[in-house]
């Protein structure tokens, strides 16, 4: 038969798409929020607004709820139905269906997620949302007919009706897949498209469990169909061509899909070095900066110039090796060791520490230590996820096709916990 081998590639083709909305979020390794990068990302934290609105029935506090009011109306029809003898009977029936009568929401054009290392916006315009349900309640009217006078009146409500209350609410865990991007001139990146471009207060597991759990049910089908139309020839060849095909067919998807995984990973893992490259740019500037006001104040030897030399050194353009990283984990270190000598220098001086410049300049450094911190976290991760895929079937056999290169994790310690926390309200000096 031909129709069962026509619809069989329908059923590997909506199988191979729903694995790969699966892979979307099992191949891509969770951002912190203050290392988000331009491009994909997976961040996880909880949502925040400075200015909550308060969702319609419950009241809570949200960034985005909607709510809806439905009421349970009473419906005939007339059905006709044809037995095995052509004779035809008709009956009437009753049935009851719920209508919507009312809705309203309310939303926030964006919404930050907050985790260890700081907070990302995220526009909410574009997102496929899922939101916590607050209230699913039904209830009756309180004003509700006696049973004669519903008897003989031409009124079809039943008197039920059914309340539902669906938010984002401040303080919600939120699951966030989507592309991040520099809106004008910002120098701080914001989530606001994608595809998929997902905002929700499901884990990540619900939803690669939902996208997966399709894949094996539709190569089930793909594969009997083969088999059936296959069987319908009259050649002995038939079946046993069908089947060296199938395994073909099985074995070069997985091939790919295990090389796209590990291409994935590659380029994540070189993302995430040059948002510690970034980072440290960014520290190897403000070390003389701070150290310029120190010096405006009291006459101190220079701390910084040997930490900023090997800090130019560092800058690489790809995924390192153990030699880069190596060097990149001494750069920090002594950058560390600088910045612990200045400001003991400056914790000595109480001049200095009311001085509002110099309060800004250590709260850049200490935001500094913390993206620094999280990208080194995000680079390992990925580094342990490459690894993890390499070491493993299939994988260990197609990596040296993917990327023979081995990358070194991000071994630097103790220089997020380098610039004391400052207590200082900046909006006055902005």
């Amino acid at each position: 038969m031909i129709w069962p081998l026509a619809v069989a590639p329908v059923a590997f083709l909506a199988a191979w798409l729903f694995d790969r909305r699966r892979r979307v979020y099992a191949d891509l390794g969770t951002t912190p929020a203050a290392a988000v990068y331009a491009g994909r990302n997976e961040v996880k934290g909880r949502a925040w607004h400075e200015a909550p609105l308060r969702s319609h029935l419950s009241g809570t506090p949200s960034v985005w709820w909607t709510y809806r009011l439905e009421e349970e109306r009473r419906h005939t029809r007339t059905v006709t139905e044809t037995d095995s003898e052509g004779r035809t009977t008709t009956r009437t029936e009753t049935y009851t269906q719920w209508h919507e009568i009312d809705t309203r929401s309310g939303a926030h054009e964006s919404v930050h997620v907050v985790d260890d290392s700081g907070a990302v916006e995220v526009v909410l315009a574009e997102a496929s949302i899922t939101p916590r349900t607050l209230v699913d309640e039904v209830f009756r009217d309180t004003g509700e007919k006696g049973f004669l006078a519903r008897l003989v009146s031409l009124d079809d409500r039943t008197g039920r009706y059914r309340q539902t209350e669906s938010a984002i609410a401040v303080g919600d865990a939120l699951f966030v897949v989507g592309d991040a991007s520099f809106p004008g001139d910002a120098s701080v990146p914001r989530i606001d498209h994608g595809r998929p471009f997902v905002v929700s207060t499901r884990p990540e597991e619900s939803h690669r469990r939902r996208a997966g759990i399709a894949v094996p049910i539709l190569l089930v089908i793909g594969v009997a169909l083969a088999l059936w139309g296959a069987s319908g020839f009259d050649s002995p060849l038939a079946l046993p061509i069908t089947i060296a095909g199938l395994l073909l067919l099985l074995l070069s998807a997985v091939s790919l899909v295990v090389y796209n995984q590990l291409q994935s990973y590659v380029q994540s893992a070189a993302r995430a070095w040059s948002l510690v490259d970034v980072q440290l740019a960014r520290r190897r500037d403000l070390i003389p900066a701070l150290e310029s006001v120190t010096k405006a104040a009291i006459a101190h030897e220079r701390l910084t110039q040997e930490a900023v030399a090997v800090a130019r050194s560092s800058v690489v353009g790809d995924v390192p090796d153990a030699a880069t990283v190596a060097a990149a984990d001494a750069a920090v270190r002594t950058q560390t060791e600088q910045l612990r000598r200045l400001v003991a220098v400056i914790e000595a001086h109480p001049e200095l520490q009311t001085d509002s410049t110099t309060l800004r300049l250590q709260h850049e450094l200490a935001d500094t230590e913390n993206r620094i911190a999280a990208t080194r976290t995000f680079y390992n991760e990925t580094v342990t996820l490459l690894r993890d895929k390499r070491g493993t079937f299939p994988g260990v056999l197609i990596a040296r096709f993917a990327d023979p290169r081995r990358f070194a994790l991000f071994d630097a310690d103790g220089f997020e916990r380098t610039v004391p926390s400052i207590t200082y309200d900046f909006t006055a000096d902005a």
